[in-house]
């Protein structure tokens, strides 16, 4: 039995540095190409700000994580959050 992944995600020891290094940007981009070319979603985590969230959207991430976004929520809370935004 052969299993697909359906996503690989960036760590944000990778994400964080990016907007500095233009070694970190690089090797961000290949893990979205090679995630792209084996039609799996690309999650970068560690998105802690505006600029980081448009690189790495520019970069061709299709998933965002971070504290950047919104921050951790209790489940009670999430909904109000949801509808409200």
């Amino acid at each position: 039995m052969s299993v697909k992944p359906t996503g690989i995600k960036q760590d944000r020891g990778l994400v964080i540095p990016s907007l500095d290094y233009e070694d970190a940007r690089c090797l961000m981009k290949l893990v979205v190409d090679m995630g792209h070319s084996l039609r799996i979603s690309v999650t970068a985590e560690g998105v802690e700000n505006m600029e980081t969230a448009q690189l790495v959207v520019d970069y061709g991430c299709d998933m965002l994580q971070g504290y950047g976004l919104v921050r951790p929520m209790p489940t009670d809370q999430f909904l109000g959050f949801a509808l409200n935004n």
